[in-house]
């Protein structure tokens, strides 16, 4: 396969990363190569940050298995600690590498130029009357947080005003879960009329404790965030953000490591801030009221002059699909051409929005700007008719249907993503529960890939080590197993036979279909039972990641259940079952006989156990018991062994072949004599036992029958052993 290979290291299945992975696979189908995502999770931010980071999570640890070309790494992402903890990260890679948004000039890399759009926030929150703005970020010693903090204080000179550490707010990471450290700093200082926030989720958080203190976002207190995530457009009011896209970060170093032959290099990328309603300002109509004037007066043809107003509403979006946006040029056209005389207007309305507004295209659309877009339109439009009453009228009847068409199609749109997301969480929530019931790994196996088949996973193996793992990662670096286990498998979104198939690590990357895959550790803390590999969108990785944990969980516990069972059905004395295991074993042995099988049962009894104890004590009695076990366990290696009490032993044997009745006496006799010479008992050691059998048509109510028979025999060759010996002498002596 002559087709290269770039991996990227994800940390969790927020936008950000989404957007990276996007990016990323836009850039490798371009250039005819395939994409290997390695999911894991990053160093959890606490108050103490581990050391030991990603320690658990052998996944990273395979891009220096398969074969990988290029390795992007979103560094700041995946490592909170300080530079000498990020350089041995690094370094623990045998492949080329691009860092993303981090700078190491040992390591390619691809960052943004963020520092003019974060001065154009704080500019913007002093144009709308801001001037005690605040600074809200993440740890303190994080990258990002100490490179948007020095902006800050440059913007804040820049405009004349001096920086104020008690200003400055440091969470202990960037979610929108720091309300415990965000709302005292608030209260502290409610003389603040403005904010900007190091990442959007931070500024949600801040959204939060406003609505709480009653402070009126976008009036009394201006917000800005960065990032520009698509919830943010959502909030109330609209959040300001710097609109920092993930999607070009990576393509552009996807696109790079292709064509430089792994020559280090360094590029950045532009950004841009976005003015929303949280800052007190909107630059959505105005904007796009100046583009149409513009083209009126420059007597701009309505092809282009669709064209701009379509770049103006993907302004800042990196789609990469030209469809998307030549729809939406084909949309904004016909509303600038219709005409009374137009026919089939309210179809061809509806198949243009149709090919917009879809589950793939949601991300892209900003309904509020295109809500914005329509309005502008349909004015500049009536500007240009009038006084033509009969054309004014036609024109708001246009107008209803346009928004009409586009109210139902949005509708319709978010009920089947919501009856998605409904009919996703009641079955991951069913796999969740029914987890909870499974006693055996394979079931959970079957039930993990019927899962991924119900949320409509295309192709998927589920892969198991020949034998747990355990992994912390010290060296960075690690054994890898010989082989993995095919244990369920999805091929074309269809559950298939996995046949008992195995492959080696550098085999997975070629029988996996596609040009996308992604690669997940299956484990539970420090132990590791496998990988699941798939071919599961961005947006479906976070239902994956959650089945992975689910099935690494349930492994886990299995294996607990499985040795708290054993050991309750095992003898103490001697390791084989105890009296409970192996009337279980019996009885399920009896009920899964076909039709030519027969299961044959040995009673077996150590010949004077008491004069043995009484002579030479219960140690060398414990002794006589445990050579007992040993000597069965040895002469039927395959058959089950249990202690039913004593020095009374049963061994159950399913086999279709009687003939091997014959053997019992000599592999009985041999392992006698092999267990005396190794171990020269002062006391003599033989044993005594009786046969019995079933068939398929013995049922329950006749094993204790059957065990009575094996048992009588037993007795009967143990009173031939005393006749035949000096046994007896042991109790003289």
């Amino acid at each position: 396969n002559m087709r290269k290979k770039i991996g990227i290291l994800m940390e969790n299945t927020d936008d950000y990363n989404r957007e990276l992975i996007r990016g990323a696979y836009a850039a490798t189908k371009e250039n005819d190569a395939d994409l290997i995502v390695f999911t894991g999770s990053g160093a959890i931010a606490s108050n103490e940050v581990d050391h030991d980071l990603n320690k658990h999570n052998m996944s990273y640890s395979f891009a220096n298995l398969m074969d990988i070309d290029h390795l992007l790494i979103p560094v700041s992402n995946l490592i909170l600690e300080n530079t000498e903890s990020k350089k041995d990260f690094l370094k623990s890679f045998r492949v080329p590498i691009t860092t993303l948004n981090y700078y190491d000039s040992e390591f390619s890399s691809v960052c943004y130029d963020s520092k003019q759009s974060i001065k154009d926030a704080i500019n913007c929150m002093i144009q709308n009357g801001a001037k005690r703005i605040a600074f809200i970020g993440g740890d303190e010693h994080r990258n990002g947080t100490i490179n948007r903090l020095m902006v800050y204080k440059q913007a804040l000179a820049e405009n004349h005003i001096r920086y104020n550490k008690n200003y400055t707010c440091y969470c202990p990471d960037y979610t929108q879960h720091n309300h415990a450290t965000i709302r005292p700093f608030l209260k502290a200082h409610p003389e603040i009329d403005g904010i900007f926030c190091v990442t959007d989720r931070l500024a949600y958080c801040v959204y939060d404790v406003c609505h709480e203190l009653h402070r009126k976002i976008g009036e009394d207190l201006l917000i800005s965030g960065f990032d520009d995530n698509a919830q943010s457009n959502y909030m109330a009011p609209p959040l300001a953000s710097v609109h920092a896209d993930s999607a070009l970060l990576a393509y552009v170093a996807t696109t790079s490591s292709l064509s430089t032959k792994n020559k280090l290099s360094h590029e950045t990328i532009g950004t841009s801030f976005i003015r929303r309603h949280s800052i007190g300002s909107d630059n959505h109509s105005e904007d796009l009221k100046n583009l149409l004037r513009s083209a009126f007066l420059d007597h701009l043809g309505i092809e282009e002059l669709a064209q701009g107003v379509t770049i103006y509403i993907f302004d800042n979006k990196i789609i990469f699909d030209n469809d998307l946006r030549d729809h939406m040029a084909g949309l904004i056209t016909l509303l600038l051409k219709a005409e009374p005389d137009t026919k089939n207007l309210q179809t061809k309305i509806h198949d243009a929005l149709s090919q917009i507004i879809t589950i793939e295209n949601i991300k892209f659309l900003d309904i509020d700007q295109l809500n914005t877009t329509f309005t502008v339109i349909f004015d500049y439009r009536r500007r240009v008719y009038r006084p033509d009453h009969e054309k004014l009228e036609f024109l708001s009847k246009l107008q209803d249907l346009a928004f009409n068409e586009f109210i139902l199609l949005y509708s319709s749109l978010i009920a089947s993503l919501n009856s998605m997301n409904t009919n996703k969480t009641i079955t991951l929530n069913m796999i969740s529960r029914l987890s909870l019931n499974v006693r055996q790994k394979d079931r959970i196996y079957r039930l993990a890939v019927d899962t991924l088949n119900q949320i409509n996973i295309k192709n998927a193996m589920l892969l198991i080590y020949p034998k747990e793992l355990t992994y912390v990662r010290t060296a960075y670096n690690f054994s890898c197993p010989d082989m993995f286990f095919l244990k369920g498998h999805v091929r074309d979104g269809q559950v298939v036979d996995t046949h008992n198939a195995f492959f080696t690590v550098n085999q997975l990357l070629e029988v996996f279909p596609g040009d996308y895959k992604t690669i997940s550790t299956i484990s539970f803390n420090e132990h590791q039972y496998g990988l699941l590999i798939t071919d599961a969108s961005p947006d479906q990785l976070s239902d994956v990641e959650f089945l992975v944990s689910q099935i690494g969980n349930t492994i886990y516990i299995t294996g607990i259940l499985e040795n708290l069972n054993l050991q309750s059905i095992t003898d103490e004395l001697t390791g084989v079952f105890n009296r409970r295991g192996i009337l279980e074993k019996l009885t399920e042995t009896v009920a899964s006989l076909r039709h030519d099988e027969f299961a044959y049962i040995l009673f077996v009894d150590l010949d004077h156990l008491k004069l043995i104890n009484d002579k030479y004590g219960h140690d060398a009695g414990d002794q006589a018991i445990k050579a007992q076990a040993d000597v069965l366990t040895e002469a039927f290696p395959r058959d089950l062994v249990g202690r039913i009490g004593g020095d009374e032993f049963m061994v159950i044997l399913k086999t279709r072949y009687p003939s091997f009745i014959a053997t019992v006496s000599s592999r009985i006799e041999e392992s006698e004599a092999k267990i005396r010479h190794s171990r020269h008992f002062k006391f003599p050691f033989r044993l005594s036992y009786g046969m019995s059998v079933f068939d398929h048509n013995y049922s329950e109510d006749e094993i204790q029958r059957v065990i009575d028979n094996a048992d009588s025999f037993m007795y009967q060759q143990k009173q031939q052993h005393h006749r035949e010996s000096d046994f007896d002498e042991i109790g003289k002596n």
